[in-house]
């Protein structure tokens, strides 16, 4: 086993890189819970005593007295998404008595130096919207926050060990593929968020693959990944689609701001929406009812993706070593005029 600098505490995360194990689990095995083996216990306590490691009990008194403030980590703060959301946060919290405390970042480094003064005392739980984190900086800050005892939920980041909130992309892709195929196209694109990350994005693809292979059909998919979670990356990669050797019959967009861009370009190109391509986006922002054709695409159901955040959060605040729990909300479809058949 490896030896600690002199004079620095042993730390949950020393202990769960020596097991090989998780922090959560770590922790858990230590307040001896049901759910960890004996033999882990044994192992992790082993460790524990060659530490010398005691709890931090600061960050256990933190846990005990409430400020009534939430932290709330956000990829971006004029997005609409993280915008709406936000907003639903904070009316909830208000019905618990907590304010909400918005952190903006614009990469991983900015927002891990701006986790210690969140973490110094200030707040008593945290939100962390995922959208374009990495998953490894996703752990990051995950751990860093189960190792200062600070309840928290991520929301569309998918991890056993934490509580999470998740979108289900891949119900959506098998909707829209549903109904793409029920109004007869079969040859469908999909022009991918950045902003999503590899899993997400490849169930994406096997959502729309497994109903065309369902329905015998061959499974014509295309995937294109973005640069930017923007109209004019909608723009740009629709018109390389156009440039194809065979133009899609239909394209599923990861955000409704990619699919204003896809439609502009295929106006521009003398085609049109639904006629020659039909068009669906993801979040149904409030310009999508006002496109002309109006924008199909899915509600995300903010409101009951803000309250079952805020119940996993409030049980986590009641309880820190209590089994992680994930919710998935399946969006709902909203069809309109650029995914109706041309004959309806």
């Amino acid at each position: 086993m490896g030896a600690l600098p002199q004079q620095r505490r042993a730390t949950l995360k020393d202990i769960a890189e020596m097991t090989g194990l998780s922090v959560n689990t770590v922790s858990r095995a230590l307040r001896d819970k049901p759910d960890i083996s004996e033999d882990t216990k044994r192992r992790v306590r082993k460790i524990a005593v060659s530490l010398s490691y005691s709890p931090n009990l600061a960050a256990r008194q933190r846990a005990l007295k409430r400020r009534y403030r939430i932290g709330v980590i956000l990829p971006d703060m004029g997005g609409y998404i993280s915008s709406s959301l936000f907003n639903a946060l904070d009316e909830g919290l208000s019905g618990y008595g907590y304010t909400a405390i918005a952190f903006y970042y614009r990469d991983i480094a900015r927002m891990e130096s701006r986790l210690e003064p969140v973490i110094a005392g200030k707040i008593d739980g945290m939100v962390v919207m995922a959208g374009g984190i990495s998953p490894d900086a996703c752990q990051v800050v995950a751990e860093r926050l189960l190792i200062q005892a600070i309840p928290f939920v991520i929301y569309n980041y998918s991890g056993t060990e934490y509580d999470c909130v998740i979108t289900d992309m891949e119900a959506a892709a098998l909707m829209a593929a549903e109904h793409f195929v029920g109004i007869g196209r079969c040859d469908i694109a999909c022009l991918c968020s950045p902003n999503l990350n590899l899993k997400l994005g490849s169930s994406v693809l096997q959502g729309m693959k497994a109903v065309l292979e369902n329905k015998s059909l061959p499974p014509l998919c295309r995937q294109t990944v973005l640069r930017e979670d923007t109209s004019m990356s909608g723009y740009q990669g629709m018109n390389e689609l156009l440039k194809s050797e065979k133009i899609p019959e239909a394209v599923f967009c990861c955000t409704d701001q990619i699919a204003f861009g896809a439609m502009r370009a295929v106006s521009e190109s003398g085609l049109s929406i639904p006629e020659d391509i039909a068009v669906c986006g993801f979040g149904n922002t409030s310009e999508s009812l006002f496109y002309k054709p109006s924008l199909m695409t899915f509600d995300l159901r903010i409101g009951d993706i803000a309250a079952g955040i805020l119940s996993l959060l409030m049980a986590r605040i009641e309880d820190l070593a209590r089994m992680p729990e994930q919710l998935t909300i399946q969006p709902k479809l909203m069809i309109r005029e650029s995914g109706k058949s041309s004959r309806q």
